[in-house]
Parts: structure tokens; sequence; C-alpha cells
């Protein structure tokens, strides 16, 4: 829900001494004269609206709680939360929970945060004690009494200096637990000052590595480098996403390209899509031969290497202007300098989005050796930054793109589909749709044939029973899991297992492996197939970083068509392992021949 309400000050601030007795004077305060504020709430005004926005959620594995998410223009201010905890042996784990939050399009979070009660500005699970402060608090904590059930937490946080500002949209929410694995009801109201309408319109872009799109853009450097494709996801998104496959170019050489930029600008955001494989990248910007500064991005990091990340340029640079040539010198001694695209984002007068997104270009679909098939594009044009991609797709090759053949919606460029049948063809189109829900025209149709190896995403089988807490964890700790996700099952003790479930549509011979993770707090697991032993003990301890096993193989096994089940048994540990936890990514199935 949202209220609107007009915020107006009248008057003066100031201060007078009043009454006879002049050892005991009366403070009286007034607020400043200034124009109503009616008049800067017009259409371009500086003034938002107050809304509130609540929502009360059971909250679902893998997705965050959102606080909110609109569109236009405005400021959000503050948060305030109730957090119930539902696992029953968990404790306060789910304030394992980060905040993120995306403005204006971007994939990658403007904010991300390192725990819950880090958000409420405080620290270690809230262990002083409840707080009241004039700006955060943690006024309320129960455990297994006054109606709550397990554990519960009441925090507020007011951002009237930090709050973040956004020109077209805005999503906010929080993580229950962990990546998202604590069952939970959450309820949150957030406070925000908002327009309805954008004043932030995307007026160019540049797809690097195109040869059409960097010749209309004037694309030039003396050491461009080549280009090259990385595969990889984006550190910090909220949603699961399979790998994108984009081109670069790294370089130490300037570069110099043009984007067109609305002639009423009050400021540019130049933004780009870059891989942040390495850190510290860093270029000096001129635009028009002015120096604007410099653009240091330190972040990095080798597992989710795609990075959003933006440049101001002041209305000084571009005000009065159509186009602009911006050139990026490479610091010397710096990391390469890389990108896969530049978008100019021109700061203008209030607008309604009226525009509907181009047409989805590029489109193709590749099968691969499992019942999977990945679908690829290459970005749209709209007058709003980094449109979402709705993708269809059917068995028939005539079918109709409407809610019955809605696959995803992602502002990524890529769609993994999966848990198809195996050698199975499938029809697909994309197209745009921006966040005021302006649908762009459908792609061309094209097809692909999903290949013969059954492959059984470990997150999305049903889980029968569990002795511990189990569930999907996305992305982290530099690795990139398929499917954007594994199974976690996090015991704190051995013997504890899981039955989980899949199926196969043929009976048959099958050759199982399975990739599972390993880690510094993992400890030592076997598998059972329909209830017998396979393969050997598996100690997950790896001490420093959190690593992906190849395939391992279980054997060659005789299955029914129906449903199966596959029980995960933490036996123990290493001496050296700092917990019990297990992780599996995926089983494949390959019908033997």
């Amino acid at each position: 829900m949202a209220d609107a309400l007009p915020v107006e000050r009248h008057g003066h601030v100031g201060q007078r001494l009043a009454g006879r007795d002049q050892r005991r004077p009366t403070v009286c305060l007034s607020p400043p004269r200034q124009p109503p504020a009616s008049a800067q709430l017009g259409a371009d005004g500086s003034t938002g609206y107050f809304h509130a926005a609540s929502d009360r959620t059971i909250e679902t594995p893998g997705q965050d709680h959102t606080f909110v998410d609109t569109i236009g223009h405005g400021r959000v201010v503050g948060v305030t939360e109730t957090m119930e905890g539902l696992a029953q042996d968990a404790g306060r784990g789910y304030l394992e929970g980060d905040e993120r939050l995306f403005v204006d399009g971007s994939v990658s979070p403007q904010m991300s945060g390192t725990g819950t009660e880090d958000f409420y500005e405080s620290g270690w699970y809230f262990n002083r004690g409840t707080d009241t402060n004039p700006f955060n608090g943690d006024p309320a904590h129960e455990n297994r009494g006054l109606g709550c059930v397990y554990d519960c937490t009441g925090a507020y946080r007011l951002m009237l200096t930090e709050g973040a500002q956004y020109g077209s949209s805005v999503r906010f929410g929080i993580e229950h637990g962990a990546y998202d694995t604590d069952p939970a009801i959450y309820g949150s109201t957030t406070y925000y000052y908002a327009q309805d309408k954008n004043v932030m319109r995307q007026t160019d872009s540049l797809t690097v590595g195109d040869t059409g799109s960097e010749s209309a853009h004037q694309y030039k450097s003396t050491n461009p480098g080549a280009v090259t494709a990385v595969s990889s996801g984006y550190e910090g998104y909220d949603r699961t996403q399979p790998a994108v496959t984009r081109g670069i170019r790294a370089t130490a050489g300037p570069v110099s390209f043009q984007l067109a930029v609305a002639r009423d600008n009050r400021g540019v955001e130049l933004r780009r899509t870059s891989d942040q494989n390495q850190g510290y990248q860093s270029a000096t910007v001129s635009v028009n031969g002015i120096a604007a500064g410099t653009w240091t991005q330190p972040l990095s990091n080798q597992g989710l290497r795609w990075l959003d990340d933006s440049f101001e340029l002041p209305a000084a640079l571009t005000a009065g202007r159509s186009s602009i040539t911006v050139t990026l010198t490479p610091a010397a001694g710096s990391a390469a300098w890389t990108a896969a695209s530049y978008a100019a984002v021109s700061d203008v007068p209030a607008t309604v989005d009226s525009r509907a997104p181009s047409a989805t270009l590029g489109l193709h679909a590749a099968g691969t050796d499992t019942n999977s098939i990945n679908v690829t594009w290459l970005p749209a044009t709209d007058d709003t930054y980094a449109p979402q991609y709705q993708v269809y797709g059917s068995t028939t090759p005539n079918f109709t793109a409407a809610g019955s053949t809605l696959l995803t919606t992602t502002p990524l460029l890529s769609y993994a589909h999966g848990d198809l049948g195996t050698k199975q063809t499938w029809y697909y189109r994309v197209r745009a749709v921006d966040a005021a829900g302006h649908a762009g025209p459908l792609s061309a149709l094209v097809s692909a044939v999903t290949g013969n190896k059954l492959r059984v995403e470990a997150e999305s089988m049903p889980v029968v029973s569990a002795t511990a807490p189990i569930g999907p964890q996305g992305d982290c700790c530099n690795v990139h899991w398929s499917n954007g996700s594994q199974l976690w099952f996090t015991a704190k003790s051995a013997p504890q297992n899981a039955v989980l479930q899949f199926s196969v549509s043929t009976a048959g011979t099958y050759d199982l492996s399975m990739v599972l993770t390993k880690a510094v707090d993992y400890g030592i697991v076997t598998f059972a197939l329909d209830g017998t032993t396979m393969g050997e003990p598996v100690d997950g301890y790896n001490a420093g970083a959190v690593v992906i096993t190849p395939p391992l193989s279980y054997g060659q096994h005789q299955l029914s068509a129906g449903t199966h089940t596959l029980t995960m048994t933490v036996t123990g540990k290493n001496a050296s392992a700092a917990g019990y936890f297990a992780g599996l990514d995926y089983l494949d199935l390959t019908q033997a021949t």
C-alpha cells in the first residue's frame, strides 16, 4: 500500500526572549519563511510527496523481502521492520540477511550490506539488548513468548541524510537469513518522498565490440584490446541468475566515443558494464577535451565478474549539447580498463515515460549436452536505462506470446532454460519491457534442441525430510553455481541427513555424477540412491576458499521411470573443519548407450 501527503513548511526559524522575568526567559521558535511547497510540487519541482509502502510476507527461499519497488523519482528516507524467525533451532540466524538496493535500472546494487543488525546500525545480533535512538533502534526482541513462536525482532532506521536518491526507479529489499535461506515472516514499512515522473532518461548506448555500434559512436582507440567473451554473473544480484555471456575490451590505451545527450540536460550519468575480474581500474575522464575527473572502481570479484558502475558528468560540461565526446585514459599502473557497454543517462526535467523499447535483436538459442537450452540476445534501446526482457517459449513453433508461454522476466541478456526433457525442441521469442510497462516488438523466432543428459538442479529438488535446515543458497564467496545457486545443508552436528526427490521420464541404465561444494566449514558427506549407499564418502573441507568440485562419478544405475530419492548424510568432519555443512550443486544422469 502507499499513501501520499504533500509536505509544506512556511515562515522562518528564529528565537526571541519573552516574559517579565528575564532570569527565566521563554524561547519561541517559528519556522523559516519560504514559498509554499505547493509551488515546488509541480512536475519538475524539487519537493516530493511523502509515501509509506508496507508489506508483510511469509518469505520464499531464495527471494529477498521487498521494502519498496517503484518508478518515478524520489528519495528513500527510512524503514521500520518486524522479523519473525521460524526455524526452531536457528536462534537469530535470520539476522545474517543483507540489504540490497538497486537504483535506476542497475543490475549491480548501489547498496549491499553485511548483515541485518549492521543495516540498523548495531552489531553482533543486537547483543547489547534492545535500544531506541533518534535515527535507529532495536526496540523489541521476544524469544518464545508474547505471541512469538521462536525468535522475533523489531528494528528501525531513518536515513535522512544518507537515503538513496533515484531518478527513474528503485528496488530495495533485504535477505531473510544468509542468502535468503531462513524461514521467516517479515513485515516492513518503508518511508520515501517521491513523484511519479522520471528525471533520468537514457539518451544513448554503445555496445563495445559490436562493429556497427562502435562505428555509429565513432569509437576509437590506439590500443582498443581484442574482443573477448566473458561468461559470469553479477555480484549482489538479488535473483537467481544464469551465467551472462558478453564481449568486452580490456585496454591500457585511451578510448574515445560519442554519445547523444538531451539538450536540456542538467548533467549526465555515464554508465558502464564492466568486468571486475581485476580491481582498481582507473581512468581520467574528459568531455569534449575538458577534464571531468578520474573514474576509479576499486571493486573486484573473480567469481562474479559483471559490474554496472557510473560516473557523474556535471552540467557545466554537458548542458545545451545534443552529443558529447568522451575520452577515457587508463591510469598508468592500474588494471586494464574494461567495458562491455556504455550508456548516457541524462538528468532532465521531469517527464512521463511514453516510449516503448526497441525490438530485441540478435536472439540466439543453443542446446547444451544436458536437458537445458541457453537463450541470449543483444540489449534493446529505451529512454529508461536497462529495460527488462520477457522471454516466451513453447514446444510448438507457432505459439502465441502470452501469459501461459511467459518463461521469465529478467534484466539480464540471457536465460538458462532448464529442467526440460532430453532431446526436446523448444521455440523462443523475446521482447523488452520498461519499468512503466511499455513493451517493445517481439523478436524473431529461434529454436534449439536439448541434449541427452538429464541435469537435476539440487536447489529445485523437493525435500522429503531433513534433520537440519536446508534450502537454496545463491552465488557467493567468489563462486558461481550452476543456475546461480546450490542446495545448502546447514547441519551443526553429525550424523544429520536430508532426503531429496527427483524424477526420470524414461526407464533405463544411467551414469550418475554430482557436483559438490567444499569450504572450511563443510563436513564429510555420503549419498544413497533409493536407500542404497553409493560411492565413497566425500570430505567437504577445503582450507581458505569456497570451491566447486569437478563432476564426481557415482557409478551406473538402473532406474525406472518415475520418482526416486537421494539421501545426503553428513557423517562427521575433518579435524581441521570448522563445521558440518554440505552443499550440492547438481546431479547429472546420462542414459547409457
